[in-house]
């Protein structure tokens, strides 16, 4: 009797987080750009994270950034690669704040970046540990794999009990680009 009470606890609690991504994934697919661009979508998003989740989020932007520095695909990556961080940030971190900071960047080139670094305050995790070949890790892969389709860079930092800290490069728009900068992503 004991071992049913705890099986069903558990399976209580895996409804209970099936629900809870079914709703998040919903709202997330919900947000649409076109009604008022990126960072009214992200805006959204972030308040509702919040009133579901009761995890702050701090959103830092600078007044250079706004919805006319990125091509439309890589605000529609973008946007899915930051519920993506806050989904894991929910699961995984046992965190109390999220902190997304926005800056523009460049490398020396021709090109300029938005640098988006999400930031938490949870129980982080050895980074060292992941593999490819453990096939979990889903959501950072397509986090990754997302980022590498509009030709940016993904990196990861997190140790145990500091948090974890996802850095995320995405060319801007230029004046005169007319192409977007992406490739096609790889599926295998």
């Amino acid at each position: 009797v004991t071992a049913a009470g705890e099986t069903i606890g558990r399976l209580v609690e895996a409804a209970r987080e099936a629900d809870t991504d079914i709703r998040e994934s919903i709202s997330g697919l919900r947000e649409s750009l076109s009604e008022g661009g990126f960072f009214a979508a992200l805006a959204k998003y972030l308040c509702q994270y919040e009133k579901n989740c009761a995890i702050r989020v701090a959103l830092e932007k600078p007044e250079g950034i706004s919805d006319a520095v990125f091509e439309p695909i890589v605000a529609v990556q973008l946007l899915r690669i930051l519920q993506e961080a806050l989904t894991n940030v929910r699961k995984h971190a046992n965190a109390q704040r999220v902190h997304i900071r926005f800056a523009l960047e460049n490398d020396g080139g021709p090109r300029q970046w938005a640098c988006v670094i999400v930031r938490d305050d949870g129980c982080g995790f050895d980074a060292s540990a992941l593999s490819d070949k453990s096939g979990g890790h889903f959501g950072l892969r397509v986090m990754q794999e997302r980022v590498e389709a509009v030709g940016g860079q993904f990196t990861l930092h997190a140790q145990p009990g500091r948090g974890t800290t996802v850095v995320i490069r995405v060319p801007v728009r230029l004046a005169g680009d007319t192409e977007p900068q992406m490739r096609k992503i790889e599926h295998g």
